[in-house]
């Protein structure tokens, strides 16, 4: 068995809130690798960074990279190191990790994984030869494997789906061909590797109407992927299409030990379409009521209005949902349904918004998305009109990414309204970051400048409705 390394690289300078967070994906590749045999380590940059004085960012990154993080490397003496990366804009801080282990370790492999690698598995091995393999999408399985292919027997990893590598000197793809279907066979995520401690952050300003600790979001994905296909969205790259559930047992005993374990009461559900199913997530919610804990959660992802009745929303909140994202997208139905591919009416939306009116514990976030080659004035006036219309407190308006391999990246490309080389997307980690200060293509009718403008003046309305609410404004 073998001493494996995973790594969570640090969050970029350009991300305008470095938050704390729970590098979820390693722990579950951690708990499967532990289940294989193999001693694991993980080391959180990003976590031990934030730790550090805040003030001094720039010489903490490079005391740490040079003191810390090698003291800790050499204490473990890796056989093999994994780094993930929550989004793209994570790349660069995963090369220059590398290139350290490199210079001290140089015969140590390296594995890379997430999206960002998953997206472009050629360019990355061609071009950064301090990477000498390529996770494609979720990794639990494929990334057991090729452990056992580096170590025992390299012939076997011609026959690894989901894996990119060098082979003298020619980069080699395998395609991902399935995804594990029986989730519930997985361990769960392995908490043991983390001192939850160093993750408490000041969560005194939060929601909290039952006035239960907070202390850190404990993420729970109940299931994998979702059956729908909006343009812009990349989940099904990581993931691939369709929808991979947890069975309903399986996710509660994940969060009642948790709560037992760990004495921790706030949980995320990170699923890209957590109510797809109604069944299942009455069966969720009535677990844990029925099991009495006393818990509250979020949905920070955004969930679809379909899938909600006053039924659903009333277990929910039974079982203790209190902040929820909604992902409208647009108020411009053209936009929302023919260009998006939603297929949700905008009457729907509004019903949904008058029949939450009288939760008045539930705290509502709705997400819209401005910038698609079809938006106009009128599709803009659109958005405000529902943005004015119905009642929340937050809103995230962010311009639209372009994430290669979805329909409207295929669609900007063809249609020539991409204006960066096609050879070296890989290194533009600001091109897939959802947050960017300014549009990164432009409207056939529009300016770059009436988006700018456009969100700003939402963004003041918003502000301006929170004002009343005696709440603090909403940075952007």
């Amino acid at each position: 068995m073998s001493n494996i390394l995973l790594i969570n690289p640090h969050t970029p300078k350009f991300v305008k809130r470095r938050d704390k967070y729970i590098p979820h994906g390693l722990l579950y590749l951690a708990s499967t690798l532990q289940r294989d045999g193999h001693q694991v380590q993980i080391i959180d940059a990003n976590n031990d960074l934030l730790n550090l004085q805040q003030e001094k960012r720039e010489s903490c990154i490079e005391y740490y990279y040079s003191q810390k993080f090698i003291s800790k490397l050499n204490a473990f003496k890796p056989d093999l190191v994994g780094i993930g990366g929550l989004f793209s804009g994570c790349f660069k801080a995963s090369i220059f990790i590398s290139r350290i282990i490199k210079k001290h370790y140089p015969d140590i492999p390296i594995v890379l994984g997430g999206i960002h690698p998953t997206m472009f598995p050629k360019e990355i091995l061609k071009d950064y030869l301090c990477i000498d393999y390529i996770i494609l999408g979720e990794g639990e399985v494929s990334f057991s494997k090729l452990i056992k292919s580096h170590f025992n027997d390299k012939k076997i990893i011609k026959d690894i789906g989901g894996i990119a590598f060098r082979e003298n000197g020619k980069v080699t793809i395998n395609p991902r061909t399935k995804f594990n279907d029986n989730l519930d066979d997985l361990p769960f995520p392995a908490y043991d590797l983390l001192n939850l401690k160093e993750y408490y952050m000041d969560t005194a300003h939060w929601h909290n109407p039952k006035n239960l600790p907070i202390n850190i979001p404990l993420p729970i994905i109940s299931s994998r992927s979702c059956p729908y296909h909006c343009t812009f969205c990349s989940v099904f790259l990581m993931q691939g299409r369709g929808y991979r559930p947890r069975s309903p047992k399986n996710v509660v005993d994940e969060i009642e030990y948790l709560y037992k374990e760990y004495n921790h009461r706030y949980f995320s559900f990170m699923d890209d379409n957590f109510t797809l199913s109604k069944k299942r997530t009455l069966d969720i919610c009535n677990e844990i009521i029925n099991r009495r804990l006393n818990i509250q959660f979020d949905t920070p992802n955004g969930i679809s209005i379909k899938t909600l009745d006053k039924e659903v929303i009333d277990v929910l909140i039974q079982a203790g949902l209190i902040r929820t994202c909604i992902a409208i997208e647009s108020g411009s139905e053209f936009i929302r349904n023919q260009v998006i591919q939603k297929g949700l009416p905008t009457q729907t939306i509004y019903d949904f918004f008058e029949m939450v009116e009288d939760y008045k514990d539930l705290h509502i976030k709705a997400f819209f998305i401005i910038g698609y080659p079809q938006e106009t004035k009128e599709t803009l006036k659109e958005t405000y009109k529902m943005i004015k219309r119905i009642p929340i407190e937050q809103v995230g308006i962010f311009f639209l990414a372009l994430y290669p391999g979805t329909t409207i990246f295929k669609y900007c490309q063809d249609n020539n309204l991409v204006s960066y080389s096609p050879n070296n997307l890989h290194n533009i980690d600001t091109l897939y970051y959802y947050e960017n200060d300014a549009p990164l293509i432009k409207p056939y009718q529009l300016k770059i400048e009436d988006l700018i403008e456009f969100r700003k003046k939402a963004y003041d309305f918003i502000n301006q409705r929170r004002a009343k609410l005696c709440l603090n404004p909403i940075e952007y």
